[in-house]
C-alpha cells in the first residue's frame, strides 16, 4: 500500500512538473512573439522618424539657400577687439624691477 501511495505522488509531481513546463514554453514563445511584433512597429516608426529628419533637413537647407547672405556683416560687426597697452591685471607683481611676474 505505501509503495503504491509514493507511486502515485511521484506520478502527480512528475505529471504537474510536465504541465508547468509546457505552460512556461507557452509563455514565453507567446512573448517573443509579442516583441517580435512591436520590435516591427518600432523599426516602423524609427524609419518614419528618420525620413521626417531627412524633409525637414532638406527644407532647412533649400531656407538657408534662398536667403541672402548677411553672415559677414554680422561677424565683422561683433568681432572682440584686443585692447593695446600694458596688462595690468598680468604686470602687477612685476614691479620696478624688470624681472618677469613669477619671479618678482
Amino acid at each position: 500500500m505505501r509503495n503504491l501511495q509514493s507511486l502515485r505522488l511521484q506520478l502527480l509531481f512528475c505529471t504537474l512538473f510536465t504541465i508547468g513546463l509546457v505552460t512556461l514554453l507557452m509563455i514565453d514563445a507567446f512573448v517573443l512573439e509579442n516583441n517580435s511584433e512591436a520590435k516591427t512597429a518600432k523599426e516602423i516608426t524609427a524609419a518614419k522618424t528618420i525620413n521626417n529628419s531627412i524633409v525637414q533637413a532638406k527644407e532647412v537647407q533649400q531656407e538657408l539657400e534662398d536667403r541672402p547672405s548677411n553672415g559677414d556683416l554680422i561677424y565683422a560687426g561683433s568681432k572682440r577687439t584686443v585692447p593695446r597697452g600694458p596688462d595690468p591685471i598680468h604686470n602687477r607683481r612685476a614691479g620696478n624691477s624688470g624681472r618677469p611676474p613669477g619671479s618678482a
